[in-house]
């Protein structure tokens, strides 16, 4: 999404509310959303608009398959419920960006805050409308004292360290968080995906949620209860003259990447260390076929996708998965840079 900052309000935008009670009784950060959402363009006339019908709420496109259900019936077991503000509330959606359909109603999912749904929108369009390179690989989520999980599964308010800002989002099974590593400064994007099955993946747990999921997929989860995947993207302009590893070709993302994950986690993705209490791996067959729709980052979590994204965990050979996606350049990713952390720094605030 394409944001200029500082965003300077019009006559029609202070008018989507006939007066101030109006925009007080509504939840402050949706208010501002739907003054705000205007000036967020994703380009092809299409901003974060909001359009509204009666109990109806749609962003995007006002059709069907857009609406977006602001605070919904949560149990009390459901993480967002348990962390909700009233002033920034869980939200609802279909909503996702894939090429080359664009933007289309997928399966529903769940996000912490309507704040964290704008980041996640924003993040996930900028992701397919850019050449993203993509580093991935599944960890134990009990190495290094439980540092991933701890990360995906605290209030999702919670600040993380050396991060810009942070986004959670919950598709039909586990959890999601995105750590933004770089702001409109850097000439480049980065971020870091976090996804976490822990037991949400078991029938149980997911019948109190109010969530269906296919049995392959329950199966596949069960399996691996104890997996948390991570993912490292960036539009950093790979080094000149140098090929190979991931932490070679981008050394800033992966410094930056370091500074959160850790020492310990990123060295098991980004030099294929084993885990502690692993032997060591043949990390020479390197796959290059990335396990995430191709460089995708999933932010829909459509049952088909995530069942793509936990399958590498059968094979306990699994490799560090580059990927480079198509088109885009250095010139590009540094205008795209200060739009799309434009936009996510509106919602951040």
């Amino acid at each position: 999404g394409n944001c200029q900052l500082p965003v300077r309000l019009t006559a029609a935008d202070l008018h989507q509310y006939p007066n101030k009670t109006a925009y007080s009784a509504a939840p402050r950060v949706l208010a501002q959303l739907k003054m705000v959402g205007p000036h967020i363009h994703f380009g092809d006339g299409e901003t974060f608009q909001l359009f509204h019908h009666g109990n109806i709420l749609r962003a995007i496109k006002d059709e069907y398959g857009f609406d977006i259900d602001i605070d919904p019936p949560l149990p009390p077991i459901h993480p967002y419920q348990q962390h909700r503000q009233p002033h920034d509330p869980p939200v609802r959606s279909r909503i996702a960006y894939h090429l080359p359909e664009g933007w289309q109603s997928m399966g529903a999912g769940d996000y912490s805050s309507v704040s964290s749904f704008v980041k996640t929108i924003v993040i996930g369009h900028f992701n397919g409308t850019h050449q993203i390179n993509c580093t991935s690989r599944p960890v134990s989520r009990h190495v290094d004292n439980h540092r991933l999980h701890t990360i995906v599964t605290q209030s999702p308010h919670t600040p993380v360290e050396e991060c810009i800002t942070t986004t959670s989002y919950l598709p039909l099974v586990g959890l999601r968080r995105s750590l933004v590593l770089t702001d409109a400064c850097q000439s480049f994007v980065a971020w870091i995906a976090v996804t976490d099955v822990a037991n949400i993946g078991q029938p149980s747990m997911a019948q109190q949620q109010g969530r269906e999921c296919s049995a392959t997929l329950i199966s596949v989860l069960c399996c691996h209860s104890f997996g948390v995947r991570v993912w490292v993207m960036t539009t950093e302009s790979a080094v000149s003259g140098v090929g190979g590893a991931f932490k070679d070709r981008f050394p800033v993302t992966t410094r930056l990447a370091r500074a959160v994950l850790g020492a310990v986690n990123s060295a098991i993705l980004s030099d294929g260390a084993p885990e502690p209490g692993q032997q060591p791996q043949d990390d020479s067959d390197e796959d290059s076929d990335n396990d995430d729709l191709d460089g995708d980052d999933d932010f829909d979590g459509d049952d088909d996708d995530m069942e793509d994204d936990w399958e590498d965990f059968d094979d306990e050979d699994d490799e560090d998965d580059d990927d480079e996606g198509s088109g885009g350049g250095e010139a590009a990713a540094a205008s795209a840079s200060a739009s799309a952390s434009a936009s996510v720094s509106w919602a951040a605030s």
